[in-house]
C-alpha cells in the first residue's frame, strides 16, 4: 500500500497546498496507477485500499480468462469458428455434433495441456464398449471421425495457438480403427434399364430426377439444388455449384473443391430434363405465385424438392415396382444410385479419374470407396489363370 504526498502551488494565490494520492503498480497494465487527489491523507489511504482490491480483482479475472482460453472446449470452439468458411455447412454441423455429443462430455472443461494419450485412448475405448454417457457402442466410422476432429483441434492448439508443444501432442501414435468393408447393394446395367423404362418410374413426377441420380451419380442435395440457369440444354450440361439440404436451406459451400463442376448430359437424359423444365415454365404461367423460384426441379405444387422428400419418392417408386413384378430389384437407397453409377461404370473399365470428376470426388476418395471392384476382378483373373495352369496336370 502506498500513498504519495505532493505539494502544489496555486497559480492564483501563490499558496502551497499538500495533496495525497493512492498509488499502486498494475501488473496487467505494467505501469503505476493513481487514485484521485485528496487533501486528507486518511481519504487517500481509503482510496489506496480500494485500488488494491480492484487490481487484485482484475488480475484474478484475467487469470481465469486465460485459463478458460486453454480449456479444450474453448480451443475446439475457436478452431471450428476459424475454419467455418472453409467447410461446407453440412460438414460444419457434423463436426459441431461430434464435439457436442461425443467429445465435450469428456474433455470440455479440461485444460488442453493436461490431456495425454491415455485419456484419448480411454475416450476411444468408452465409445467402443458403451461405457459413455449415452451407454451406446459406436462403430469404427464414428470413433474414427472423433479421432479426426481431435487431431484437428490439437494441431490447432500446436499452431497457430502455441498452447502445447508439437512433441507433446497427445494424438501422436493414436491409431484409427479398421472399418470393415460392407458391400452396398447396387443395380446392374440391365436392372437400371428395367427400372427407368418401367411404367412405375415414368409415371412418377420425379422421373427426371431419378434419371439424373442413376445416370450421372450426383449427391441428392446437388440435384435438388440445381437452378434453371445451371442447366444449358444446348450444350447439354449441368453446372454444379450449390446444394439444397434436408432443412430446405440453400448452400453455396459444396462438399469439396472438386464438387464445383460441369457435368455432360447424354442425349436422352437431356431431352427428359428439358421436358421437365418446359413443364415448370408452363405451370409458372398458370400459377405464378406457386412456381416463383429458380430451382430446376420442383414438386407438384411448385416448391423446391428437398433431398429427404426425393428419397421418400424414390423408395416409394422402388417398392411399387417390386410389388408389381415377379423379378424383384435389389432394394437400394437414393444415395445407392450414386454407388450404382460408380460401381457399374468402374466395372465396365472406366478410369477412376474420369468417374471422380463426374461425381465431384477426388481420385483418392473414389479409390478409397471403390478400389475393391478392380481388386475383385484381379483376384478372379488370377484364379482363372491358376485353374488353366493346374488343369494341365503340372501341379505336382
Amino acid at each position: 500500500m502506498a500513498v504519495i504526498k505532493q505539494e502544489r502551488v496555486s497559480k492564483k494565490t501563490g499558496k502551497t497546498k499538500k495533496i495525497y494520492m493512492a498509488s499502486q503498480w498494475h501488473p496487467l497494465l505494467k505501469k503505476r496507477v493513481y487514485g484521485p487527489s485528496r487533501q486528507n491523507k486518511k481519504d487517500a489511504k481509503q482510496d489506496d485500499a480500494k485500488l488494491t482490491l480492484q487490481i487484485k480483482k482484475e488480475v484474478k479475472e484475467e487469470k481465469v480468462k486465460k485459463q478458460s482460453e486453454e480449456f479444450f472446449g474453448k480451443v475446439a470452439d475457436t478452431w471450428l469458428e476459424a475454419n467455418k468458411k472453409t467447410y461446407a455447412d453440412q460438414t460444419y454441423r457434423t463436426y459441431r455434433g461430434y464435439l457436442d455429443h461425443y467429445i465435450f462430455p469428456v474433455f470440455e472443461d479440461v485444460p488442453i495441456s493436461a490431456i495425454e494419450p491415455k485419456h484419448i485412448l480411454n475416450l476411444k475405448k468408452s465409445l467402443e464398449d458403451g461405457n459413455n454417457p449415452k451407454k451406446r457402442k459406436y462403430g469404427a466410422e464414428t470413433v474414427n471421425k472423433c479421432i479426426n476432429v481431435l487431431c484437428d483441434v490439437f494441431n490447432f492448439a500446436v499452431s497457430p495457438l502455441k498452447l502445447i508443444d508439437g512433441k507433446d501432442n497427445p494424438m501422436i501414435g493414436i491409431k484409427r480403427n479398421k472399418v470393415p468393408y460392407i458391400a452396398k447393394p447396387t443395380w446392374s446395367d440391365e436392372q437400371i434399364s428395367v427400372f427407368l423404362t418401367s411404367r412405375e418410374a415414368k409415371e412418377s413426377h420425379y422421373y427426371a430426377m431419378f434419371c439424373c441420380q442413376i445416370l450421372l451419380g450426383p449427391r441428392p442435395s446437388e440435384t435438388c439444388g440445381l437452378a434453371e440457369n445451371d442447366y444449358d440444354p444446348d450444350r447439354q450440361c449441368f453446372y454444379m455449384h450449390r446444394t439444397l439440404n434436408k432443412h430446405g436451406v440453400l448452400e453455396d459451400n459444396m462438399k469439396g473443391s472438386n464438387s464445383f463442376r460441369a457435368v455432360y448430359l447424354p442425349d436422352t437424359l437431356n431431352k427428359i430434363v428439358k421436358k421437365k423444365l418446359l413443364w415448370k415454365k408452363e405451370m409458372r404461367l398458370q400459377y405464378p405465385d406457386l412456381f416463383d423460384n429458380d430451382f430446376l426441379f420442383n414438386t407438384e405444387i411448385g416448391t423446391p424438392v428437398r433431398p429427404d422428400h426425393l428419397y421418400r419418392m424414390f423408395t416409394r417408386t422402388e417398392k411399387r415396382y417390386n410389388s408389381n413384378h415377379n423379378e424383384k430389384l435389389p432394394v437400394i437407397t437414393l444415395y445407392g444410385c450414386r454407388h450404382t453409377f460408380a460401381t457399374t461404370n468402374y466395372e465396365r473399365g472406366e478410369s477412376d479419374k474420369v468417374l471422380s470428376e463426374i461425381m465431384g470426388n477426388t481420385p483418392a476418395t473414389f479409390l478409397q470407396k471403390y478400389a475393391h471392384i478392380h481388386g475383385d476382378r484381379k483376384q478372379q483373373s488370377l484364379d482363372a489363370f491358376e485353374n488353366i495352369i493346374f488343369k494341365t496336370g503340372n501341379e505336382n
